[in-house]
């Protein structure tokens, strides 16, 4: 199993008690989480919390979660966990059970911290970018393209290059066009059949109508 390193990460995993059943209605204060990072030569006793907003928790059936920080995970290389039974001992080794607390088996989970791969490509923001056109009298008439295009080049726009070239739409029946174009891009649009020219750069939103962008 793989955690990527410098992330938070959720880990989940069954407890068990001593007959071999799944534990369920464990508090953080029952159990006792240590973990070891590759480069150290003692456990450390993760501070585990219940609750809303805390970082250990009970989905259900014996199925528990515990939420590991950036700093935990920071180190390549094995990580390793020991789950107890709540125990005073405070030394690194694994505990045993205290008899007059909830009683579970020892779990020990191995994972191997590794670097987070990079993906390339991947999903850059758009904004879709509409209006409307009609003709003299009022109504939407024939289809009109609306064309969209790159200006200075090269252009880059997290870390991706964008190619020169032309977007366009038509309108539809009612008249409305909608091009979508990359977030942050300097770009041209054109209503040719209006004599509509707008350069703008293309605001971080979810959609805009063209009327209301700024030409520059």
């Amino acid at each position: 199993m793989q955690l990527y390193e410098k992330k938070s990460q959720r880990i989940f995993y069954v407890l068990y008690d001593i007959d071999g059943d799944p534990k369920t209605g464990l508090l953080s204060s029952d159990i006792t989480l240590r973990y070891i990072k590759s480069d150290e030569t003692e456990f450390s006793i993760k501070t585990l919390m219940s609750g809303e907003d805390g970082n250990f928790g009970e989905v259900g059936y014996g199925l528990y979660y515990t939420d590991f920080t950036e700093d935990e995970t920071d180190t390549l290389g094995q990580f390793a966990i020991t789950i107890n039974s709540l125990s005073e001992d405070p030394g690194p080794s694994p505990p045993s059970p205290l008899p007059s607390g909830p009683v579970i088996e020892s779990k020990h989970l191995i994972y191997e911290i590794v670097p987070e791969p990079i993906v390339p490509g991947g999903e850059v923001k758009t904004c879709r970018v509409f209006g409307n056109v009609r003709e003299l009298g009022g109504i939407p008439g024939e289809p009109t393209r609306v064309i969209g295009q790159l200006l200075e080049l090269p252009h880059v726009v997290d870390g991706k290059f964008i190619k020169s070239k032309i977007e366009d739409a038509y309108s539809n029946i009612d008249g409305t066009f909608v091009l979508k174009l990359i977030v942050g891009a300097t770009v041209r649009v054109e209503i040719p059949d209006t004599g509509t020219r707008r350069q703008f750069v293309v605001p971080d939103q979810t959609t805009a109508n063209l009327k209301d962008l700024p030409s520059e």
